[in-house]
């Protein structure tokens, strides 16, 4: 991204694989979001806020 409001360095962001035992009996559902802006999936994560630790901005 460029322009104003583009970062300028890395940015920190954490989270995790959600996942739980398929209620319909066998195998495993994974959490997944889909962005519109970018016509994508991925895992649940955020930015972190600043100065918090990955582990704690992971489970927030």
């Amino acid at each position: 991204m460029t322009g104003p409001g583009a970062a300028t360095g890395p940015i920190r962001a954490a989270g995790c694989v959600l996942w739980r035992r398929s209620p319909r009996g066998a195998g495993l559902e994974i959490a997944l979001i889909h962005r519109p802006r970018w016509d994508d999936w991925s895992h649940p994560k955020g930015k972190l806020k600043r100065g918090e630790d990955a582990l704690r901005g992971a489970l927030r």
